[in-house]
């Protein structure tokens, strides 16, 4: 209709400048803050080094420094940051045998005897075959898997993560 004038919607976004402005800040719906751990980076390190180690039958050669460090708290845009971290150290080998693959799967499986215990595949597909994760009620987890990767190699590896430390 002509003459008719339609109601503005004005939105006041509040930025840098909340102060000014009167606004309070907004926070992300993203963030997310864990309570302080009661571990600390260091026991972490040790203790994920010596599960890769159990369960690869292998030394472990990463340091603290060269291992990945993921953030327990998640930032404003839902990216992992810390501290606290997890810590996750790896172990992989090329073209495994299925003597390796059996023996690293069986180790894994002994980590039941110290209080873990094996994680339930929640996924709609089947299990694959050489994998198994397991986890202890303080939160550290080991997995194994065997698989091909996209690129066509076939590898085992062994995962540790830690629960959140400082």
């Amino acid at each position: 209709m002509p003459g008719r004038r339609l109601p503005r919607i004005v939105v006041l976004l509040c930025a840098g400048g909340a102060a000014l402005t009167g606004c309070d800040a907004v926070p992300s719906p993203f963030a997310q803050t864990v309570p302080p751990p009661s571990i600390r980076l260091d026991d972490a390190d040790a203790r994920v080094t010596e599960l890769v180690e159990q369960v690869s039958g292998r030394p472990s050669t990463t340091s603290i420094d060269a291992a990945t460090r993921l953030g327990c708290n998640t930032g404003d845009a839902g990216e992992s940051v810390g501290p606290p971290y997890r810590i996750r150290k790896e172990w992989m080998v090329d073209d495994p045998d299925g003597a390796l693959v059996s023996a690293t799967l069986t180790r894994a499986a002994g980590l039941t005897r110290q209080d873990f215990h094996r994680q339930p595949w929640t996924r709609p597909d089947p299990e694959p075959p050489g994998s198994a994760t397991y986890r202890d009620a303080v939160d550290y987890a080991v997995t194994v898997r065997a698989a091909t990767l996209p690129s066509g190699k076939y590898v085992l590896s062994v995962v540790a993560t830690s629960p959140c430390a400082a």
